[in-house]
């Protein structure tokens, strides 16, 4: 019987999984919660910069 093999994107969540493991190994809980906070406002500055380009590309 033959395996069906693992999907990319699978495969690519799990390197990210393992990565985030490895960054968060050893914090604290208070260390861990700082860093998903300014991930988060990270990205959120990263979406409004793209929504601002998007929105100057659009001719009116």
């Amino acid at each position: 019987m033959m395996a069906i093999p693992e999907p990319e994107c699978v495969q690519w969540k799990r390197k990210g999984q393992r990565a985030l493991q490895k960054k968060l190994a050893g914090m604290t809980r208070a260390e861990a919660r700082a860093f998903w906070r300014e991930s988060y406002q990270k990205m959120l500055l990263e979406q409004a910069e793209s929504k601002r380009r998007a929105q100057a590309k659009e001719p009116d």
